[in-house]
């Protein structure tokens, strides 16, 4: 229920930001795809061990100089937690990652999902 999901935290969006990922990820290639690949892919590792996670929608994203993807997610990480929706967005440039998360819980996604896509999509990045 909406209460349950009060107790935690549970809305909200935060942004990470992986400087020289050559130095750090054992990465093949430097190329904007190909980080945004590698990263989608150790991503899709980590929640596939969540109770749920699916992938909704992938679309092509470019903010400024960055350019990636824009993920749709669906997921619950146990059995006794809410299900949440949120946006995704992978991004690189210069061998450099940024992801951007945009989440709430599915049942609010209506009231949020466009301020989150709105706010990704503005975004001001370095």
């Amino acid at each position: 229920t909406l209460q349950d999901t009060r107790a935690v935290y549970a809305i909200g969006v935060a942004v990470h930001m992986m400087r020289n990922v050559k130095s750090q990820m054992e990465v093949a290639s430097t190329k904007p795809k190909d980080l945004v690949e590698y990263w989608t892919k150790q991503t899709d590792e980590t929640t596939s061990q969540y109770d749920m996670h699916k992938v909704l929608a992938t679309e092509p994203l470019t903010l400024g100089k960055w350019v990636g993807q824009m993920r749709t997610i669906e997921l619950r990480i146990r059995p006794d937690y809410f299900v949440s929706k949120l946006y995704q967005a992978i991004l690189a440039k210069d061998n450099q990652l940024l992801w951007i998360t945009a989440e709430c819980p599915e049942p609010l996604w209506a009231a949020y999902s466009g301020r989150f896509r709105k706010s990704i999509q503005l975004a001001k990045l370095p």
